[in-house]
This record gives structure tokens, sequence and C-alpha cells, in this order.
């Protein structure tokens, strides 16, 4: 058995090692991407940025580098997406916002949004204001303190510090519940793709999911639509101002 544990110990360090040196080798690539980037060479920094994107790397940050790079390069589309996956990351940040809206500036669509429900919008911008792992741990810091006061309820003797313990734990056990309700909601909302950007030049919106049927509008590269359903490789979208239609899935790009 301790042959069994030590083996298990050795090729665990070894797949953390391994971990280990990949998070170091792509985030050195990162690195000659933002030097490639700041000298001006933009094929160069797209090419590094590119390499850890498809390595299923992800970060706020990343994302704003590799949609800057391709706004740089003119290439609207791919900026708008990786813009966009950025902010569903960090919503607040002020770089990102910018560089977003100067790309949406260059499309030719001029879609005016309806505003969104208030209790909706607030709810995001509750949801928001903490990051995944935020909202993670701070779910977790109120448990322990929960356990900890029901823990503190059992075994006082006096009345009102076992009262005050009570409604303590509560409250707790209530801001447990409230902060993981709220951290799994923004994990649904990043690993969520009921958003696409228009990768066409040009895309004619059906009114059935087939070619042969009538066009009912038509929205150009660089668009963000809504995604509703997906049936055969169509997928019904929607446009800030309501207007729903279907298009190939291929001719956009969810996230």
């Amino acid at each position: 058995m301790k042959k069994q544990l030590i083996l298990l110990l050795f090729f665990t360090t070894l797949v953390l090692d391994s971990e280990a040196k990949d998070n170091e080798y792509y985030y050195s690539l990162a690195l000659q991407g933002n030097e490639q980037y700041t000298a001006g060479n933009y094929d160069s920094a797209l090419t590094l940025y590119s390499k850890v994107v498809n390595s299923d790397f992800a970060s706020a940050n990343l994302f704003y580098n590799l949609g800057s790079t391709y706004f740089k390069l003119n290439q609207l589309a791919p900026s708008i997406y990786y813009l966009e996956k950025a902010q569903k990351l960090a919503p607040f940040d002020k770089d990102i916002a910018f560089n977003l809206s100067m790309a949406n500036d260059q499309i030719s669509d001029r879609i005016k949004d309806v505003p969104p429900p208030i209790l909706g919008k607030s709810a995001a911008f509750i949801r928001n204001l903490l990051s995944i792992d935020a909202w993670a741990i701070l779910g977790t810091l109120s448990f322990m303190l929960f356990i900890s006061l029901i823990g503190f309820y059992l075994l006082s003797n006096s009345i009102s510090l076992k009262k005050m313990a009570f409604f303590l734990s509560i409250g707790f056990l209530l801001a447990t519940i409230g902060t993981l309700t709220l951290g799994f909601s923004a994990l649904n909302y990043v690993q969520s793709e009921n958003q696409a950007i228009v990768f066409s030049g040009s895309l004619s919106v059906k009114s059935e999911p087939k070619q042969s049927s009538s066009d009912l509008f038509i929205v150009h590269e660089g668009t963000r639509v809504n995604v509703l359903e997906e049936v055969n490789n169509w997928v019904r979208i929607s446009l800030p101002d309501g207007n729903e239609g279907w298009a190939p899935l291929e001719e956009l790009k969810r996230y």
C-alpha cells in the first residue's frame, strides 16, 4: 500500500509539475505577445495570443489583448468577439468598454437597444460586482461562520448569547445562500453562449431555418445578436431592437 501511495504521489507531482510548466510557457507567450503589440508587430502578437487562447486559457486581459490586436489589423468581427468575451469576465473594466465602443462604432448597422427591465438590470449589476471566485470565497466564509455560530449556540449556557448566535447564524445562512446563488448565476452567465457576433460581411436573416425562405432583414459584420434557439445548424436570433429571424450558424460565432 505504501508503494502505491508513493507512486500516486509521484505521478500527481509529475502532473502538477507539467501543468505548472504549461502555465509558465503560455504566460511567457502572452508576455511575448505584449512585447510584439507594443512594438507594433500586430501579426506576431496575434499569433502569440492565439496560441494561448487556443490552449483553453481564458482571462479578461488575454481576450482584451487579442481583441485589441484584431482591431489594429482591421478585422472587425473577431475584434468585437474577443472584446465582448473580455467584458463578460470584467464587466466594469473601463479599458475594455472603451475599446469595445471604438470597435462598435465601425459597425455599419445602427441598431437601437431596447432598455432591459429594471429588475433584470439590477440583478445583473449585483451579479457582476464580484468575480465567480470572489462569490465562492464569500459563500464559503459565510457558511463557516454559520457553522461556528451554530456550534456556539449549542455549547453556550447564556440565554442572551444563544439568542444572538441563533439570529446571527440565520443571517449568515441567508448570506451563504445569496452569495452562492450569485456565484452560480455569474458562472452560468460566463459559460452561456446565448449571444453571437456576425462574422460574414453581410448576412440575410431568414423567416425560417432554410436557405429558400424569404429574407426579413440584413445585418453586417460585427453586429451582436442574441441566440434564442438552434435547429439543424441554424439559429433563431434577435437584435437589440427586438427583430427576430433565422441565420446559418456558420455565419456567426457564439460566446
